[in-house]
């Protein structure tokens, strides 16, 4: 029988093309997290900001918990190398009410190594391309309202984004209808984000 890991996605993860075809995504709410801007440093490919979940009372963040194959666990511990895996209480994760059905055991969720937790800046800013690849996630599994509660539920906003689109910087950059290109911009200009051009 194949063995299984159950985690919490809350970025990249939420969107079905990032992830092996084979994994199965459950839609539900993580009680008592908040994701931030806040994982900042040096990567093979340059200075960049990426996204983590903290714990912090009171806020609850959408997203996916995964079900996977375990032989697949080595591959995304490397993916997220700047990450610890840190277990979740069963009870932390409420999935929807047309997600029910599918086990959820021993789940974990990736948080920002110590070494790397610190906000992002003009020198280490937040990937457009990624955005575009979070929002396109939520989009597609939670609606417009989805968008709007990723950008809610999300602190480090004053963090820059790099406009990368036209030359993608993002490992994981995909092709997005351009429609909901201007969607996630019309959002995230409405909340005052700043954008660089060039590094």
């Amino acid at each position: 029988m194949d063995e299984k890991i159950t985690y919490f996605g809350y970025g990249s993860l939420v969107n079905d093309a990032t992830r092996h075809d084979q994994s199965v995504a459950v839609r539900g709410t993580l009680r008592g997290y908040v994701r931030e801007w806040r994982i900042a440093g040096q990567t093979p490919r340059g200075r960049v900001c990426g996204l983590t979940a903290s714990p912090k009372a009171g806020t609850d963040i959408k997203g996916v918990m995964v079900i996977d194959s375990a032989d697949r666990l080595g591959e995304l511990d490397q993916r997220e190398w700047r990450y610890d895996r840190h277990g979740l209480h069963d009870e932390a994760f409420e999935a929807h009410n047309d997600d029910h059905g599918h086990p959820v055991t021993d789940p974990f969720v990736y948080r920002c190594k110590d070494e790397h937790y610190r906000w992002g800046d003009d020198d280490h800013p937040i990937i457009q391309t990624y955005v575009d690849c979070v929002l396109k996630g939520y989009l597609d599994h939670f609606g417009e309202a989805g968008v709007h509660h990723f950008i809610d539920t999300t602190d480090g906003w004053q963090t820059p984004i790099w406009a990368d689109r036209q030359t993608p910087f993002y490992a994981r950059a995909m092709s997005i209808d351009p429609e909901e290109l201007r969607y996630f911009d019309e959002v995230l200009t409405a909340i005052g984000v700043r954008y660089m051009t060039n590094r």
